[in-house]
């Protein structure tokens, strides 16, 4: 993904002119892809339900946050 890219070298650029800092680098949403491929590997029954049980998905109360 283009923003990943771009993620990555500014935080390159970052830490070449900060050395003292630390930076750490996390791809979420290629791990959620993981998830929903791969539900049986993680213990999910489903991927298309929320806990919460409000809205289409059952995840309404938490997409107004």
């Amino acid at each position: 993904m283009e923003f990943n890219y771009a993620l990555r070298y500014m935080s390159s650029e970052f830490i070449r002119q900060h050395p003292d800092s630390m930076i750490s680098y996390c791809d979420t949403f290629e791990g959620s892809v993981d998830i929903l491929e791969n539900r049986d590997r993680y213990g999910f029954v489903t991927t298309t339900d929320a806990c919460c049980g409000l809205g289409k998905y059952g995840g309404l109360f938490y997409s107004l946050n």
